[in-house]
């Protein structure tokens, strides 16, 4: 699909806005031999369903779901918002090789660079490695993190030592 400067400039602009460079856990849970595989994943969520629908016409891919609520009071009497969520290998790239040096914000531009790891050798078991990596340190630099894990590691440590004591 052919587009205009100013419908690139607006994806853009809509991506680093709403959009989400993320990535899903294979199975949710470590495999048998103690790893984890990180899937590529991008979605934007929008009240409005025709942007979506423009962005996935654009790419070529990607699903829209409607986003239920229905464990948030809160969101119960608001408008229906909508996913556009992207999983899938050959989309994902063309929205990598899209967004490749037109991101400017530069919270964006680290979530993307990120992202792209996994594009470095998607089933190769190094560049799992670096995104859990800068996972992990991206995670143990907030301090409310940080604080909270270390006390749940000191009351395992202290549950342990009472179970082995008589």
């Amino acid at each position: 699909m052919s587009i205009s400067d100013f419908d690139a400039g607006w994806i853009i602009g809509f991506i680093e806005g709403e959009g989400s460079f993320t990535f899903d856990k294979q199975g949710g849970h470590p495999k048998k031999n103690g790893e984890i595989t990180y899937i590529p994943r991008f979605s934007i969520n929008q009240i409005n369903a025709e942007p979506l629908e423009f962005l996935k016409s654009f790419f070529g891919g990607g699903h829209i779901y409607p986003r239920k609520y229905t464990e948030k009071d809160y969101w119960a009497n608001k408008s229906p918002r909508w996913d556009y969520i992207v999983n899938d290998i050959d989309t994902l790239k063309k929205i990598r090789d899209f967004c490749e040096g037109k991101l400017k914000h530069p919270f964006k531009i680290r979530d993307f660079e990120e992202w792209k790891l996994l594009f470095k050798n998607f089933y190769g078991k190094e560049s799992q490695r670096e995104l859990a990596r800068a996972q992990m340190i991206a995670r143990w630099s907030n301090p409310i993190i940080r604080a909270n894990t270390i006390k749940s590691q000191k009351a395992a440590w202290v549950k342990r030592r009472n179970d082995r004591t008589p």
